[in-house]
């Protein structure tokens, strides 16, 4: 279950310990590496030299592997749905003219890992001149999901086919 209250402090606190101080060290050991470069150049004490740039050298190292770990590290709090608790999902596509990639697009869209049961697929013809009409009616013969096709024989502009598509879905 994701929390539904979270305090205000404790997501103040992780945003400043996730992502303002790792900055913030970074940022001092490159100040620091400036004060390296400047007590090399009027050469100094070696022995403070090298304590310093082994310190933050360290501390470099370590917040690296802290950004490393935290890119890494799963996602907290993902809440994992059973197939019969997902909802149903309408998916609106307007076409023009897309006779090279429909075919494809579609395939991807089939391919998802989303239950074809939950999913819903309006595709909107918007009087294309090329061969898109066919591309779709191909992959049609073939999806097994819940598919829908309006074909508009003019083209009118997308405005027009959500206005048209939407009042069509709400008289359903």
């Amino acid at each position: 279950m994701l929390p539904l209250n979270k305090s205000k402090k404790s997501s103040t606190l992780s945003y400043l310990v996730e992502s303002v101080l790792p900055v913030v060290a970074v940022l001092l050991a490159n100040v620091g590496f400036i004060f390296l470069i400047y007590f090399n150049q009027y050469q100094l004490d070696w022995d403070r030299i090298t304590y310093l740039n082994i310190s933050l050298s360290v501390i470099i190292l370590f917040f690296f592997f802290y950004l490393l770990y935290r890119s890494l590290k799963a996602p907290k709090n993902i809440a994992h749905l059973e197939e019969a608790d997902l909802p149903t999902v309408s998916l609106i596509l307007p076409v023009f003219n897309e006779e090279k990639y429909i075919f494809k697009v579609l395939e991807s869209i089939a391919a998802s890992d989303y239950p074809l049961e939950k999913f819903e697929l309006i595709v909107v013809n918007d009087g294309s001149t090329d061969q898109t009409l066919f591309e779709i009616q191909r992959f049609f013969a073939q999806f097994q999901g819940d598919a829908l096709l309006i074909n508009f024989p003019i083209n009118q502009g997308k405005k027009q086919d959500w206005s048209q598509v939407l009042n069509g879905l709400k008289m359903k």
